[in-house]
Formats: C-alpha cells, structure tokens, sequence
C-alpha cells in the first residue's frame, strides 16, 4: 500500500461535564487504537471552563509520522465510510490543503465505527506540489480510491 499524501493528521475532541473521560478516550480509540503505548502518540489532555463554568477537557492527538498516517487510514478502511468521504471532498477540502473530517462520538465508543457526525474533530494537512486545493483533492482521492480496492 502506498504512503498517505499527508504531512500530518490533528485529532481533537471535547469531553464534556455529563460525559465519561474513559468513555471519551475509548471513543478515540476507534480512530488510532494504541495512542498512549510505548513510541506511540500521546493524547495530549487540557482543561478549560465552560460558559456557565463548568469543566470542559480538550483531548489532542497529533500524528506526524508515515506508520501513524497508515494506522489512521487502516482504521478509517475498516471502521469508516471512505465512499461519502470521497463524494464530499470538495466540500471537505481547504485552500490549505487541510481536509476536514467529524466523526460520531457515541459511535465511536459504543461500535468502534468512525460514522461521520460530531464529536470527534479530524484536520488532515494533505501533501500537495504545488500547494494547490485541487491538487490535495487529486492526491487524497487517489489515496482514499486505493484504500477502497485494497491496494
């Protein structure tokens, strides 16, 4: 399998006062299963307040390297729907080359599905030369296409 056309993938989600920390990490889960071991991204953790001052934490994930590219996109084949994603790329993908994807919370914890919904925030920075929208869109579609036949 080829290597993903990105320079690097964000993952953010918020964990709110009703909500379960273990609960919002299993859900994270689903996008890159062993966060947190050894030579593996960390989660990174930091709290705020909310408008009526409430606790709210701010989970990160950030990975750089091509083996964590794979893992994310191996998790996506398996677990996401690659198919709308690839109907929706013009509609998902920045003047940046930053490809934008939500993905259900619940779902993610309770079936280990990454549905496209809310919850779970996924910024792509799509490798693209020239720097160009519609080059990152060609790069990631053919990326995304090759997943879908198992190439």
């Amino acid at each position: 399998m080829s290597s993903p056309p990105v320079h690097h993938i964000d993952v953010r989600a918020f964990r709110y006062a009703t909500e379960v920390p273990e609960r919002v990490r299993s859900a994270l889960q689903a996008i890159y299963p062993t966060f947190g071991e050894p030579d593996e991204p960390v989660l990174e953790r930091a709290v705020t307040e909310g408008h009526y001052g409430n606790e709210i934490e701010i989970y990160t994930l950030t990975l750089t390297r091509a083996d964590e590219f794979r893992t994310f996109f191996d998790q996506l084949r398996r677990n996401g729907d690659i198919a709308t994603i690839i109907e929706q790329l013009d509609d998902r993908v920045t003047e940046d080359c930053d490809l934008f994807l939500r993905f259900d919370k619940q779902h993610a914890y309770t079936a280990g599905r990454l549905d496209l919904g809310d919850g779970i925030e996924v910024r792509i920075r799509i490798e693209a030369y020239p720097a160009k929208r519609e080059s990152a869109i060609e790069n990631i579609h053919e990326y995304l296409t090759s997943l879908m036949e198992g190439r």
